[in-house]
């Protein structure tokens, strides 16, 4: 198969033995005990689980829901529409809730799974629950667990003195118990299994984990009453009316809890939120981080970190108070409800015998399970319930945009007519842009692309035209051909289009995959097809410089491609598919100057003859090849026609025109060489994604753990208080067992006195506090250094929870152990033969499910980048009609991640299952021999009800802390990739201990002295043995072909990365000082304008050093300032995701005005006006030219007639410096590579470029 996958899951076939023992999981185990398990030995997912058929399923009950819903004028709930849908799963699977078995500490055995899909709201937290609860475990306490405390009770009763229980009815009812525990051992881990599996179907059908508690929430509305009901009609029956003071401590109890309850879920909600803050921040600094280290922003960014952590674990401490508190309201419980109920019997003379006390003890721990931990929870949780919920039906409820795009043609009333435009109006309804930053809410506001309307529009376009669409800045060019293919809505007017549509939109996307796979986008390889779209898109002798051809993966949104070739790409795409009509946003705009002549000629005019065309260009020089143009202005049309009849009406077309100098562009393509070289290792890292681990954790990364959080101050005190509060424990428990053994009640009276000490010291045990401290303790010195998408935050937490709750049930269930040993000391045998069968399995299941957990965040992580991917490029999908296929990739990645899961699930309940075994081993002999050798060890009621008492409730910590001992390992593999993040080798130190003048650089004069660069060390240098000396206040321009290494040598002057060689500034070597001494000093303005949400204060000024007025001249100076002006909130307007809401034109004057109000010597323009107009780049560069005439200026060519009037040009061929001369006398060199760059423009352009070269030589001298 596609996905390699192993075939058929056997669980699938298995008959119901295997299933109910998980046998048909074991070959697998086999196979992973010698050999490393990857994501190619996954089965396949169930049929019953695909992705594609639980999302039918769940649209169409969400669907027949909200159609009742409104029929019966009823707000539609999400919760009810997943329970209608998956009712028949849930109450199937409460019939194995029924012969569960109890246990409190069952409640912490899901924190394992948690991490594996834990969402957001809860990583922040560090619970071990999903958004609802500690999922079915608090549920697994119903049927046998009533039943046992009444045979345990007549067991005891053998042992006391004239018993009528005969030896053949005690063994009877130590068979029974026997069976039961057995039973446990069968039905529990299949109920558990099944659970997950429904929850597994849930999250996939509706793409949440809050609906998992939904499987369990619903067992307990009908079992709970009833649980209820019986144990105090038992409870009843055995001490009579003193059985009611259990339900007058519980009224007293609850509303505490209640209140505690209501508090955390509060808190909760808000800790989710400010995790959503934090992450949406991290996202933005990790898209932006080369702009942030050029700009020396990284204290500013770190100090919102920070500072929005801060206020999280804030929260998070405060929420661990009231959670603390709470749980020491559950373990107490049960302890004050026996002492009142206890010393009320001992004082109205009540008998008291073993039988009664431990049968007693056993429903009361019944009572406890059922009202104080659910109730706990209930209430916990149901405001972040309302909140998810909310936030998901606010989605849903969203009205699907109307595609017909994806349809098929639309007749028009006119045969010769494409596209038909009637006096439309298009907006986006006035929607302010607002920081958003859950996922849900980033989904509702991925429409704010552009802040533009378009006003009573009037158009027609004819089949086989091309019409090129021109205008300036924020004039409405894209949002046209957004409203083409309805990603803008229309408020009036109509627009229709006939046949289909193909788009390529303003900004470059590239899909994760092959090159080929990107332009074929889905379709079938038609090879001569392909052959055509390749040559006319120049993107052979791209594919010829790469080791796999077009079967090279281009990284994560092309991350391993220039700007130039993903805009390549993309064109290639758009024309591969066969349309009617294709819409091009700029696709000129990002290429050099012949590349940009062969598209325009061959792929344009050539390829897509007979075809219409709307084409959007910054590019004036082809508009005489248009059959027509529209000139856009605020939204409106200002003049459609002719380019000869433009010219001649005298129209803001014209001035248009006498504004721009026709030109060419020199686009350089960035780190070409790295693609160049690493295209056969990029497959490798790119498919791979994620690393495995396949050996066992290093105690080093114990020790750095453990020492990341002071450990010297709360492990040892967490240890003591847990050993003190067991050994309370046991102590009142054996005193129980004393004071149950006297009948008299003169010595009852006198020798219960210090029973009362018993649930105060017992209140010890709460020690969540102190771990949960500790655990954030330790997140804290991990965080600074980690990238919240390199490694989830939620992994390290739950991570550490878990080994801290590990410690938690070792001691307990060290210390059942001892004293049942203590009791029965002929038994210690039995815990020896159990010990060493579990080693032998222990070894064979560790190899497999150490990649069985490792594979659930690497079968996850595509899910989570097809999404991203997918958010991007919605508008590209859309309009090319690919929603369907990137529906099926979504649920195929679903699928995959589903299967890797279920495996868990099964791994784990396998090991479960067999751990339990062994327990139970050792508790039916411990139950049996007992009873055989009574008389001989003189084993008293009292000792035997506590041993007994013991060993029927640790079948879950011993099972726990079993299964715990494998995950321990493997989930501390999350935390060895953090320890291997921290120890990567670090920039250089930011400031230097001897640092250079402040007034420096005062002049501004630059000397390379055989620099070199290369981006990784096993790659080859991307700039070899660059020597030349710059000027004060030279302008320079940089030209070359594509991958010549020019951007790479404004990186190697900025150390952006790894350089070789000297470089001085005013003979200062630059790479012995910090890494913020040097970019301090020099002014930047990149290719790509980036913005972080925020205000526009913030993006200007992040240290906030400049005044208003300040800021507000840095603006006049770009023309922004009307623009800001018009804002209601001024300098405090908002932006959006990376300045969505502003044009590019307006994103890269924004980048201007930063370089303004910094006043450096030096300032670096990489290709800034590379996606801007005429106009922009013309008032870029009169400002450049004026505002930065006494500063040394280096100047990546955008356009060539822009550095014309350079004082030097720099010509960079292959990573070397060709040529480095004034332009007119690089012009005079025959053959040179300049001179051959600008004929390249046509004869009457290279005229006109060096008469210009000509006019400044002669103006300079």
């Amino acid at each position: 198969m596609a996905d390699k996958l192993k075939g058929p899951c056997p669980y699938s076939t298995a008959n119901w033995l295997s299933r109910f023992t998980f046998w048909w999981i074991f070959p697998l185990f086999r196979y992973g005990f010698r050999h490393p398990l990857t994501q190619d030995n996954l089965y396949d997912v169930l049929p019953e689980d695909q992705s594609h058929l639980l999302g039918d399923r769940m649209e169409k009950s969400w669907n027949d829901h909200v159609e009742k819903c409104e029929k019966k004028g009823k707000k539609p709930s999400l919760y009810w529409a997943v329970i209608a849908e998956f009712k028949w799963e849930w109450g199937v699977n409460g019939i194995f809730l029924v012969v569960s078995v109890p246990d409190d500490q069952l409640r912490m055995e899901w924190g394992a799974y948690m991490k594996l899909e834990v969402s957001h709201h809860n990583s922040t937290t560090g619970n071990q629950r999903n958004i609802f609860g500690f999922d079915h475990n608090f549920t697994s306490q119903e049927g046998i667990k009533i039943v046992q405390p009444y045979l345990v009770g007549r067991i005891i009763s053998y042992f006391q003195p004239g018993t009528t229980l005969s030896q053949t009815e005690v063994y009877i009812y130590a068979t029974v118990v026997a069976v039961s525990h057995i039973l446990e051992l069968i039905v529990n881990p299949k109920y558990f299994f099944n659970s997950h599996h429904i929850a597994l179907k849930m999250k996939v059908a509706v793409a949440s984990l809050i609906y998992r508690k939904a499987v369990e929430n619903f067992h307990f509305c009908w079992l709970g009453p009833l649980e209820i009901v019986a144990t105090l009609y038992l409870l009843y029956q055995q001490i009579g009316l003193v059985s009611l003071l259990t339900l007058a401590v519980t009224l007293v109890l609850l509303p505490i809890q209640f209140m505690l309850g209501w508090i955390y879920g509060k808190l909760r909600i808000k800790i989710g939120a400010a995790g959503d803050k934090r992450i949406h921040l991290m996202n933005q600094i990790i898209a932006g981080m080369r702009v942030i280290k050029m700009y020396c922003w990284e204290k500013p960014f770190s100090e919102t970190v920070f500072n929005i952590r801060g206020l999280e674990v804030f929260q998070i401490w405060k929420a661990n108070i009231a959670k603390s508190i709470n749980m020491s309201l559950f373990h107490c419980a049960s302890v004050i409800i026996s002492m009142v109920m206890f010393g009320t019997a001992w004082y109205t003379r009540v008998p008291l015998s073993a039988q009664r006390i431990y049968s007693t003890l056993g429903w009361v721990s019944c009572l406890r399970l059922t009202i104080f931990l659910f109730m706990m929870y209930l209430v916990e949780d149901s405001k972040q319930l309302a909140s998810s919920l909310n936030r998901i039906q606010s989605f849903l409820a969203v009205e699907d945009m109307k595609m017909f795009s994806e349809g098929k043609a639309r007749s028009m009333e006119k045969g010769d007519v494409s596209v038909c435009i009637r006096y439309m109006t298009a907006s986006w309804h006035g929607h302010q842009p607002q920081r958003k930053e859950g996922v849900t809410d980033k989904l509702l506001d991925q429409e704010i692309i552009e802040a533009f309307s378009l006003k009573n529009i009037d158009l027609e376009v004819k089949k086989g035209e091309l019409l090129a669409v021109v205008g300036p800045v924020g004039s409405g060019k894209t949002s046209l051909l957004l409203s083409l293919i309805k990603e803008l809505p229309t408020e009036t007017g109509q627009v229709r289009v006939q046949g289909m549509l193909a788009y390529m939109a303003q900004t470059p996307w590239v899909m994760p995959g092959t090159f080929q796979a990107n332009v074929t986008f889905g379709e079938n390889v038609e090879q001569e097809r392909y052959r055509r779209v390749m040559h006319a898109c120049a993107l052979n002798k791209d594919l010829e410089l790469m080791r796999l051809g077009d079967q090279t993966l281009v990284g994560e949104r092309g991350l391993l491609l220039s700007g130039g070739q993903k805009a390549r790409l993309t064109l290639a795409r758009t024309v591969y598919r066969e349309a009617d009509v294709y819409l091009l946003d700029d696709p000129l705009g990002a290429v050099d100057t012949e590349v940009g002549s062969h598209l325009f000629q061959r792929c344009i005019c050539e390829l897509l003859r007979g075809k219409t065309r709307i084409l959007v260009t910054h590019q004036l020089q082809y508009l005489r090849s248009a059959d027509r143009i529209v000139v856009l202005n605020e939204g409106r049309v200002v003049s459609v026609g002719t380019y000869d009849e433009l010219v001649n009406q005298g129209t803001e077309f014209s001035s248009i025109l006498t504004k721009h100098d026709k030109d060419m562009e020199e686009k350089d393509e960035r780190q070409e060489k790295l693609v160049n070289e690493q295209g056969e290792k990029s497959t490798e890292a790119v498919d791979d994604g994620d690393f495995l681990e396949t050996g066992d954790v290093s105690w080093n990364v114990y020790k750095d753990y453990y020492l990341s959080g002071r450990p010297w101050l709360y492990l040892p005190l967490t240890l003591f208080l847990l050993v003190i509060a067991y050994a309370a424990n046991g102590y009142g428990n054996w005193y129980l067992a004393k004071w149950a053994e006297l009948s008299d009640s003169l010595n009852l009276r006198t020798q219960n006195g210090s029973y009362p000490l018993y649930p105060v010291i017992d209140t010890l045990n709460q020690t969540h506090g102190l771990y949960t401290t500790y655990m954030y303790n330790n997140t804290q010195p991990l965080h600074p250094t980690l990238p919240s998408n390199s490694t989830p935050e939620g992994a390290q937490i739950t991570t550490q929870e878990d080994e801290l709750m590990q410690q938690y049930l070792v001691a307990m269930s060290v210390f059942v152990v001892g004293i049942s040993l203590f009791s029965l000391v002929y038994f210690r045998m039995s815990v020896i033969i159990s010990k060493r069968l579990h080693n032998n399995m222990f070894r064979v299941v560790m190899g497999a499910k150490t990649h069985f957990f490792d594979s659930n965040p690497v079968a996850q992580s595509p899910i989570f980048s097809h999404i991203s991917d997918t958010l991007v490029g919605l508008q590209s999908i859309r309009a090319l009609g690919m929603s369907r296929k990137f529906l099926q990739d979504f649920d195929r990645f679903q699928d995959r991640h589903t299967s890797a899961f279920f495996l868990f699930l099964a791994a784990n309940r396998w090991y479960s299952l067999r751990s339990l075994f062994f327990l139970d081993i050792y508790s039916i002999l411990v139950i049996l021999l007992s009873l055989v050798f009574r008389d001989m060890i003189g084993l008293s009621g009292g000792l035997y009800g506590m041993a007994l008492n013991y060993l029927l409730t640790m079948a879950s910590p011993f099972e726990y802390m079993m299964r715990k001992t494998v995950d321990l390992n493997t989930q501390m593999t999350s935390v060895e990739r953090i320890v291997s993040y921290t120890k990567l080798e670090q920039e250089p130190p930011k400031v230097s201990n001897s640092p250079p003048p402040h007034s420096w650089p005062k002049n501004g004069e630059i000397k390379l002295v055989n620099v070199g660069l290369q981006y990784s060390s096993d790659t080859d240098h991307v700039l070899q043995n660059v020597t030349c000396f710059i000027n004060s206040r030279e302008k320079i321009g940089i030209v070359g072909r594509t991958g010549a290494g020019k951007s790479s040598l404004l990186a190697a002057l900025l150390r952006l990365a790894e350089t070789t060689g000297e470089i001085y500034i005013d003979d200062i070597d630059v790479l012995k000082i910090g890494l913020h001494e040097l970019r301090n000093k020099i002014s930047v303005i990149p290719q790509d304008p980036i913005l972080f949400s925020g205000t526009l204060r913030e993006n200007l000024d992040p240290f906030e050093e400049y005044t208003d007025d300040q800021l507000w001249m840095a603006l006049e100076q770009v023309q922004l300032k009307v623009k800001v002006q018009s804002e209601r909130e001024g300098l405090y307007m908002e932006v959006s995701d990376s300045g969505q809401n502003l044009s590019v034109g307006q994103r890269q004057l924004v980048c201007l005005a930063r370089a303004i109000l910094r006043q450096n010597n030096i300032l670096v323009l990489d290709e800034a006006t590379a996606n801007v107009d005429h106009n922009t780049d013309r008032l870029i560069q009169e400002t450049i030219r004026s505002r930065f005439k006494n500063c040394t200026v280096l100047t990546v060519a955008h356009r060539i007639h822009t550095i014309m009037d350079s004082s030097k040009v720099m010509v960079l061929n292959q990573g070397k410096l060709v040529e480095f001369d004034t332009p007119y006398q690089l012009l005079q060199k025959e053959d040179g590579f300049f001179r051959n760059l600008v004929q390249q423009t046509g004869k009457a352009q290279a005229k006109v470029l060096q008469s210009l070269a000509e006019n400044y030589c002669k103006e300079r001298s």
